[in-house]
């Protein structure tokens, strides 16, 4: 008995439902990968990257900033969207005043 001592948690482990049924459970549910992947049609072409070097405010450093030309687009149209946003802010500030101004001087 004294040589068995050892290897019995393992044998009463073996021989319980619950350790021989979880592996076909888990085979069952692992999905098989594709065998065969076969990928047709040109590759896309990537678009040109347009590199501008810069020196920012308040350094001596330049630094080169690299995008497509789509990205260039996109970001100068929202420059000039939030350009046009100050602009109108500051018009309405202004009519704002001159409105106050008026009323103050009636």
């Amino acid at each position: 008995m004294r040589h068995w001592t050892p290897i019995l948690p393992f044998l009463l482990l073996a021989g319980t439902p619950a350790a021989s049924q979880q592996p076909a459970r888990d085979n069952a549910q692992t999905p098989q990968p594709p065998q065969h992947v076969i990928i047709t049609g040109d590759k896309p072409k990537q678009a040109k990257k347009v590199c501008v070097r810069s020196v920012p405010t308040g350094s001596i450093m330049p630094q080169t900033t690299c995008r497509t030309q789509e990205e260039w687009d996109e970001a100068k149209a929202a420059s000039l969207r939030n350009f046009q946003i100050l602009k109108d802010q500051q018009q309405t500030q202004r009519n704002t005043q001159t409105s106050a101004d008026v009323l103050l001087s009636n």
